[in-house]
């Protein structure tokens, strides 16, 4: 089975220690990353599963890197009120988005007007978690027959 049907570009999960690379210059002497709290937004509801993938990865990276990653519930509308704002955010590492398939490729192809392009307004950092999906039914419905 291969994992590489989608292009890396086209791949949307965006926050993990990666960011270090983007975030320095490497021209000047700049200030190590992260000198301040840093938010990770979510797009979903506290409590829900990306909520607590997103509150583990930021309490990990929190401890490693020395300061606090914040989880910012922005739920709503598949995910794409969180993604506006981060789309919308300064472009300077402290700001990112956990995002998901249902915000970063469901979503667009569902609403067309959307405030932000996936693909023009992220950066793919890494992918953090794989979520199987599974299909079952009741064991008495005439499929089973």
């Amino acid at each position: 089975m291969t994992h590489d049907v989608v292009p890396y570009r086209r791949r949307f999960l965006c926050a993990v220690p990666a960011i270090l690379m983007l975030a320095t210059n490497g021209s000047q002497a700049q200030e190590s990353y992260p000198s301040k709290p840093t938010t990770l937004l979510v797009g979903f509801s506290a409590g829900g599963a990306v909520d607590l993938v997103a509150r583990q990865l930021g309490q990990a990276l929190g401890k490693n890197l020395g300061q606090p990653f914040v989880v910012e519930n922005k739920a709503g509308a598949t995910g794409t009120i969180a993604a506006e704002m981060a789309a919308r955010a300064k472009p300077d590492g402290y700001t990112l988005l956990l995002g998901t398939q249902s915000t970063m490729v469901v979503a667009p192809n569902m609403y067309p007007k959307l405030r932000f392009d996936p693909n023009k307004d992220f950066a793919p950092i890494s992918l953090i978690a794989s979520v199987p999906l599974v299909l079952v039914q009741h064991p008495g419905n005439s499929l089973n027959k």
